[in-house]
């Protein structure tokens, strides 16, 4: 009895032509994963500095601060933040950067990952709530 071998699998043809059309989706999928990844960790970090704005709101209608008064994280965490929040690209988590009851929190990463900025400044000097 001889067995036909000739049907046991796929020929190098089409084990090609397979992977060839997943490199192909994969080229298409991958530069789009990567940006809405960015785009995550981006709203991600905005989302952070307006709860960090609000919080430094309440504290200071609470305490009775003025704008110039100074304020740092550790006034905040516990009452009006339930931990200190921190941005998905600051590996060192250094924390966000605060200052005075006025200024807006400044996230430690804005200078290399663009964006990463609660408010941003037009050239006539105004602020306007970043996208």
């Amino acid at each position: 009895m001889m067995k036909d071998i000739s049907r046991r699998g796929f020929t190098i043809i089409e084990i090609m032509i397979t992977v060839a059309i997943i490199g192909i989706i994969m080229s298409i999928a991958v530069p789009s994963f990567v940006k809405s990844r960015e785009n995550v960790r981006k709203n991600s970090c905005i989302a952070n500095l307006k709860e960090i704005d609000e919080a430094i709101s309440l504290w200071s209608f609470g305490e009775g601060m003025g704008g110039d008064d100074p304020v740092i994280m550790s006034d905040i965490v516990g009452e009006y933040l339930k931990a200190e929040p921190f941005c998905s690209m600051d590996r060192n988590r250094d924390g966000y950067i605060v200052t005075t009851v006025w200024a807006t929190p400044q996230c430690p990463r804005a200078a290399d990952y663009p964006g990463h900025v609660l408010f941003v400044t037009e050239e006539d000097g105004e602020e306007i709530p970043a996208e």
